[in-house]
């Protein structure tokens, strides 16, 4: 199933990093993960999501693909 995760912020706080824990899961459950951030994100948090191995699109400037 492709999964559409959007979340305001990516920076280092409760709730990205339960948001990559829901991430992780699915994408171990085979799922493909979107994620879109559109307000702020840091670098260190953008690197985990991709790690994980998700698709990842800021909508900050532009829409930038990670």
């Amino acid at each position: 199933m492709n999964v559409l995760v959007c979340i305001p912020c990516l920076m280092t706080g409760g709730t990205e990093i339960q948001t990559l824990n829901l991430v992780k899961a699915l994408i171990t459950a085979e799922h493909k993960v979107t994620t879109v951030c559109y307000f702020e994100h840091s670098t260190n948090m953008v690197e985990r999501y991709k790690q994980a191995g998700s698709n990842l699109f800021s909508c900050i400037r532009d829409c930038t693909v990670y």
